[in-house]
């Protein structure tokens, strides 16, 4: 148990440590992803939408939404307001937003086909919203006022608001003091602004000229939502002659549902399911209806804060029972992963306590080239490194026994066409490098080779032996082959063999062999069906499979 680890033996269970726990990342972040209903809206015709991932409830036209980011909203004709486009945000910009940095990017669309659009549900037709191509791409609020007279939205991650003229055209900016403002509404010719990372809900000036201009704050923290830490409000209704605010946690979930007067005093908090994760709500019908992404549900409550079931809907059940299927594959997948990590642990302490060190032997003094014996030298590898390499071997095997399952599961329950961009080609193409090489490392650990007089041996590492005359040998510093055999001696940064005696012992006897480049060398490799030969094929020819399935996907 005292042995050192070769640096290599480290970096392999690196490698696979940090695979598993990527594999097991990308799992539940995928499925974290898949949520429940969130936005609520109520279109001029008094029909209810039901907003769940790209989805429409009732309505699933084709509008080139890749991706749901901020907010969606009615014209008083019916048409939508929403964001098309992919969701061009780079890794830079989720880390900046989760550490609630401000966004430093215009508010312009990168490309023709993404940013703001007005589209209709009915022909799925859209256009620009505005001529400037506008594009919060990243959380955002709109309010679109009944009459038709203008459009207002919280640029959530630049800490303002905006007003829009009906058909897009910039009209103002607000002035300072917002800090990631969320849902907004005009009642009674005053602007309402969840003003999040305040902790308030802000009434302000929606004239063009006065616009964002401060009225008044109100605070909707009461003591029971302090306690709770809900302090972070980012969705208000007014819902009869009382204000509803939805106050989140610290990471913008798991909120509760506060009702206050029209004076702005505490009433009472809504009575939701404890792990509930409410999102919008909405005056419906009578009563208020509240989204809840973690439970896939939509909450009926009476204007008394009273819940007294759930929206009975037969697509939205559909829908949920689609999303919480997909939900848990991808959390069986990050489940694999964390089993694959836990089996390359038990086997690496497994291999450790049933392995001992081999005993240090002392060394002697290296003889010169020339006093090199002439008498016959046996060469066969150093048992540490043989050692470390079987060691990689080992722990190899039991990430392919680990992953191949996962593999499986991937491609027999999840869209084929994801699985194999974000999981199933990465790990492939890892697993085509690195297992050819470390099992053809491990076929090397039982090589070796002599030399007597003009005559070199090589045992192949099937136990073979080949005599060949010198001068029809073939080497290069990382291998000896001749005859049709050869014995591989290790890369420069990891020697099989000790290299200060293959510089002072075994080069020089090989003064009549033939030195021949590396490539030269692969070729012969390859030609005899060498471990290390095979290995390169298996790596290139997988490595172009990869490619080409990869393009192939992609075009399709």
């Amino acid at each position: 148990m005292n042995a050192k680890v070769h640096p290599l033996v480290a970096a392999f269970v690196i490698l696979a440590t940090l695979t598993c726990i990527g594999v097991w990342a990308w799992g539940s972040g995928q499925a974290k992803e898949i949520g429940g209903p969130a936005e609520l809206l109520v279109a001029p015709s008094g029909h209810l939408y039901v907003q769940m991932q790209n989805y429409l409830l009732e309505h699933d036209a084709e509008l080139g939404v890749e991706r749901v980011l901020g907010a969606i909203s009615f014209f008083p004709d019916g048409e939508i307001l929403l964001r098309r486009g992919k969701d061009e945000r780079t890794l830079l910009d989720n880390v900046r937003a989760y550490l609630r940095l401000q966004n430093d990017k215009p508010a312009l669309a990168a490309s023709p086909e993404s940013g703001l659009y007005r589209c209709s549900l009915e022909s799925a037709e859209c256009r620009p919203f505005g001529s400037d191509r506008i594009d919060f791409n990243a959380a955002f609020s709109v309010f679109i006022e009944p009459t038709g007279d203008a459009v207002y939205v919280s640029d959530t991650t630049r800490h303002v608001l905006r007003k829009y003229s009906i058909d897009g055209e910039h009209l103002a900016d607000s002035e300072t003091g917002y800090k990631f403002p969320n849902e907004l509404l005009v009642h009674d010719g005053r602007l309402y602004v969840a003003n999040t990372n305040h902790h308030e809900v802000r009434i302000v000036s929606p004239e063009t000229e006065s616009f964002g201009r401060e009225i008044t704050t109100v605070d909707v923290i009461p003591a029971v939502a302090s306690r709770d830490q809900q302090i972070w409000p980012s969705h208000v209704a007014r819902v009869g002659d009382d204000w509803w605010v939805n106050n989140m946690r610290s990471s913008m979930n798991e909120g509760g549902i506060y009702v206050f007067d029209d004076l702005w005093q505490f009433k009472v908090r809504v009575d939701l399911p404890e792990d509930a994760d409410p999102i919008a709500l909405v005056p419906f019908n009578g009563e208020v209806l509240v989204s809840d992404w973690n439970n896939d549900r939509v909450h009926r409550v009476l204007v008394n804060g009273v819940r007294v079931g759930d929206l009975d809907s037969s697509g939205l059940r559909a829908l949920v029972a689609e999303s919480v299927e997909r939900r848990w594959q991808y959390e069986a997948i990050g489940y694999f992963a964390l089993v694959a990590l836990g089996l390359i642990i038990v086997g690496l302490l497994a291999k450790g306590l049933l392995t001992e060190s081999p005993p240090e032997e002392p060394t002697e003094p290296t003889e010169t080239a020339a006093e090199i014996p002439q008498e016959p030298a046996w060469f066969e590898p150093d048992r540490k490194i043989a050692g470390k390499l079987r060691l990689m071997a080992w722990l190899a095997g039991i990430m392919v026994l680990a992953i191949i399952p996962l593999l499986i599961y991937v491609v027999a329950v999840t869209d084929l066409r994801i699985a194999a961009h974000e999981l199933v080609i990465p790990v492939c193409a890892f697993t085509v490098i690195i297992l050819p090489i470390l099992w053809a490392n491990h076929c090397t650990t039982n090589s070796a080779f002599g030399i007597e007089g003009n005559i070199v041996t090589l045992r192949d590492h099937k136990g073979n032996d080949t005599r060949v005359p010198v001068d029809k040998v073939s080497y290069t510093r990382t291998a000896i082959a001749g005859g049709g055999a050869a014995v591989f001696l290790g890369q420069q940064q990891m020697a099989l063999y000790e290299r200060e005696l293959l510089e002072s012992q075994v080069f020089p006897r090989l003064a009549n062999a033939k030195p021949v480049s590396p490539w030269q060398m692969q070729k012969m490799l390859i030609a005899i069906w060498h471990p290390q030969g095979v290995a390169t094929v298996v790596i290139l020819g997988g490595l172009a499979i990869s490619a080409i399935w990869y393009a192939l996907l992609t075009l399709n």
